[in-house]
C-alpha cells in the first residue's frame, strides 16, 4: 500500500511538472483548472493561490469546486464560503426566480416571507444546518421556510421547533424521477433543486435563495463556528435499541464508505479487509451504520469474528434518518470517513473518529489533537503517510486499543 501511495504522488508530481510547463505556452482554461485541481490533490494549497490570482487577471473561470477547496486548504474561511455564490444552481434558481431571488446583503422588509433552498447531499445539508439557529440574527426576513430532503424531516422539526421546513427530494443523476412529482417546476435543470412542493413554496413566498448563500455571512472565520450539537434525536427510540445492544461491552458504530463511490472518492474510504486488525481488539463490540447493500462484507466480519459486529435489520439505514440519530446516541464511539454517517454523529454531539486520508480535510482541524471546526466531538485520525490507507488502519487500531483498555 505504501509503496502504491508513493507511485499515485509521484504521477501527480509529474502531472503537475507538465502543467505548469503548459501553462507556459497556452493560457486556456482547461489547463489552469487541471492544475488547480493538482495543486489540490497534492497539497500544494500556498501555489494555488498564485494560481488562482494569474487566472483572476487573466479572467479565467476556475469554477468553484477545486476553488474552494484551495482557499479551504489555506483556511481562507469567508473565500471559500463565498464561492458557493458562484454555484451552477444558484445562478439556475436565480434565472428562473428572477423577479425573487434574495440578494444577502439587500435591504428588504420583515414582512417578507422567504424561502431558503438546501442544496447538495445529505451529509452537506446537515453539516450546513449548523447555520440554522445563527438565521434570526442574519436575514430581516421574520417568516422564513427551508427545504429539506424527506429523510430528514422529522428530525429536522425536532431540532428546529422554531423553524419550518417543507419535504423536498433533490434526485441524484442515477436515482428514477416521478415527473408527476415536477410537474410544475419552471424548467427541468432545476429538478435537483425543486420539485411540485418547493415550486408551490415559492410561488406563495416573496423571496427565494439557496442555504449555501448565507455560509460566509454565518461562518466568516473560525471563531464563529458553534461547534456544538444542534441535532436532538427520539429519546424513547433510543432506549429501545438500547436493549437489543450488548451490555458488557463499549459499542462502536462502524461505517467505512460512502454510498456513492467514484474513482477519486475511493482514496477516502476503506474495505472491509482493510480493517480487520480493528475487529481483532477485545472489549468492543461494533455495531454497524454502512448504509447501503454490505451483506457480504457483514458476513465477511461474521465468519472470522463472531458476534464482533452488530446489524439491527430493523433500521431502514438509508431512508430512516431518525432511527439511525437514535440508534447512534447508544453509541460509545463512532467511526466513519467524512460522510453523511459521520455528520449526523458530529450533529448528535456523538464522540467520533473522522477517518481522513486526504490535506482536502486539514482546514476541518482547529487544533493539534485534530478536534473539528464543525463538530467539537469529532476527532480527526489520519495516518503517518497521507493516502497510504494501511498507515490510516494502523493509527486507527493504535487509538482502538487506548479507546477499549
Amino acid at each position: 500500500a505504501y509503496s502504491q501511495a508513493l507511485s499515485y504522488s509521484d504521477n501527480i508530481k509529474k502531472s503537475i511538472e507538465i502543467m505548469d510547463e503548459l501553462r507556459k505556452t497556452t493560457k486556456t482554461p482547461a489547463v489552469y483548472q487541471e492544475s488547480l485541481r493538482l495543486y489540490v490533490i497534492a497539497g500544494m494549497y500556498e501555489k494555488s493561490l498564485t494560481l488562482i490570482k494569474g487566472a483572476k487577471e487573466r479572467k479565467i473561470i476556475l469554477g468553484d469546486m477545486h476553488l474552494r477547496k484551495a482557499y479551504f486548504g489555506n483556511r481562507m474561511l469567508k473565500e471559500a464560503f463565498e464561492s458557493f455564490m458562484e454555484l451552477v444552481s444558484k445562478r439556475r434558481v436565480e434565472a428562473y426566480y428572477s423577479d425573487k431571488y434574495f440578494h444577502v446583503d439587500e435591504h428588504t422588509s420583515a414582512d417578507n416571507k422567504l424561502v431558503l433552498l438546501a442544496i447538495f447531499g445529505p451529509g452537506d445539508e446537515i453539516r450546513f444546518a449548523s447555520i440554522y439557529n445563527l438565521l434570526a440574527s442574519h436575514l430581516t426576513q421574520k417568516h422564513f421556510t427551508i427545504s429539506c430532503l424527506p429523510r430528514l424531516e422529522k428530525l429536522f422539526t425536532r431540532s428546529f421547533p422554531n423553524l419550518k421546513f417543507i419535504s423536498v427530494s433533490r434526485p441524484r443523476n442515477s436515482e428514477p424521477i416521478n415527473m408527476k412529482d415536477y410537474s410544475r417546476v419552471l424548467g427541468s435543470d432545476l429538478i435537483g433543486v425543486i420539485n411540485n412542493i418547493a415550486t408551490d413554496a415559492i410561488d406563495n413566498s416573496d423571496q427565494v435563495m439557496l442555504v449555501t448563500d448565507l455560509l460566509h455571512k454565518c461562518l466568516p472565520d473560525y471563531s464563529s463556528f458553534p461547534g456544538i450539537a444542534y441535532l436532538k434525536h427520539d429519546q424513547v427510540k433510543s432506549e429501545s435499541y438500547r436493549k437489543k445492544l450488548p451490555f458488557d461491552s463499549k459499542l462502536v458504530g462502524l461505517s467505512w464508505r460512502s454510498g456513492l463511490t467514484t474513482n477519486s472518492r475511493n482514496e477516502h474510504y476503506l474495505t472491509i479487509e482493510e480493517l480487520e486488525p480493528i475487529f481483532a481488539i477485545p472489549g468492543i463490540t461494533f455495531v454497524n451504520l454502512q448504509y447501503d447493500e454490505c451483506d457480504s462484507e457483514l458476513n465477511w466480519v461474521e465468519e472470522r469474528y463472531p458476534g464482533k459486529i452488530v446489524n439491527l435489520r430493523e433500521i431502514d439505514q438509508y431512508n430512516d434518518f431518525d432511527s439511525v440519530a437514535a440508534l447512534m446516541k447508544c453509541m460509545d464511539l463512532i467511526i466513519a470517513p467524512a460522510t453523511t454517517v459521520l455528520e449526523l454523529a458530529g450533529a448528535l454531539g456523538c464522540p467520533s473518529m473522522l477517518l481522513s486520508n486526504s490535506s482536502e480535510l486539514h482546514w476541518r482541524k482547529i487544533d493539534e489533537k485534530g478536534t473539528d471546526v464543525w463538530h467539537r466531538c469529532v476527532t480527526h485520525v489520519e495516518g503517518k503517510t497521507l493516502g497510504d490507507k494501511q498507515s490510516l488502519v494502523n493509527e486507527l487500531y493504535t487509538r482502538l486499543l487506548t479507546f477499549s483498555s
